[in-house]
């Protein structure tokens, strides 16, 4: 039995769909964080300005700052998804030893050990 055979013994098919329902959560979640950002960087619709131009600038930019941030935790969501659908979840893509259960519990979207770099 190959390691990740092993440790998909381990993580019953439960708590992967435990871990699969607060993915697509976190994944729902942040896409309409997206689209609110997206939604603050908007040039204003209205005539109306309830605030003066160097608020609106400085919300802009924090608003541009974080876009990407979520944008690339959404990835890593999708990719953890992605590797549930195809049976490789919980397993490090680096070395392909098993990810620990408090690290899944902690970040489920983890793709890797804690210290493991992907190349």
């Amino acid at each position: 039995m190959s390691e990740v055979e092993r440790h998909q013994a381990e993580l019953s098919p439960a708590e992967i769909e435990g871990f699969k329902r607060r993915l697509e959560s976190q994944r729902d979640d942040l896409r309409l964080r997206i689209r609110s950002l997206r939604g603050e960087v908007a040039p204003p619709g209205g005539d109306e300005q309830t605030t003066d131009d160097g608020t609106l600038l400085e919300e802009r930019e924090e608003a541009l700052g974080q876009i990407p941030v979520a944008e690339a935790q959404l990835a890593q969501i999708e990719k953890a998804l992605a590797r549930i659908a195809s049976g490789t979840y919980g397993v490090s893509e680096v070395s392909g030893r098993p990810i620990p259960h408090d690290r899944l519990e902690a970040l489920p979207s983890a793709t890797t050990l804690v210290g493991e770099r992907v190349p």
